[in-house]
């Protein structure tokens, strides 16, 4: 098994030079670029005066990368993500999962 040092270090004479971070730093710092859907400020429960709405917003730009399956940490979001993909009529093509069942499904 390579370790980061070795992908950092001893890798760097074959042309590979690379940035490595921990996986605890790499999940820090997508939390802390925070893609919310917006419900945790109440969102949720109101209804949008002008514009799109905003989980059909953040449901717009998540499916500009093709996704079969979009990941949420909150259960805010999952209800924002869930109702956003109903909304654009893709809710039966891209799955919406929490954190925790994704870490379940990689153990098991």
């Amino acid at each position: 098994m390579l370790s980061a040092e070795s992908l950092k270090n001893d890798y760097k004479q074959f042309g590979l030079d690379i940035e490595v971070l921990h996986h605890s730093q790499l999940i820090a710092q997508l939390v802390e670029s925070g893609f919310c859907c917006g419900a945790g400020g109440g969102r949720m429960w109101m209804e949008e005066q002008s514009g799109t709405g905003i989980n059909i917003e953040r449901v717009m730009e998540a499916m500009k990368q093709h996704p079969d399956t979009l990941c949420v940490s909150c259960p805010y979001c999952m209800t924002m993500i869930e109702d956003g993909l109903k909304d654009l009529g893709v809710a039966e093509k891209v799955r919406v999962k929490d954190i925790a069942e994704v870490a379940a499904e990689a153990i098991k």
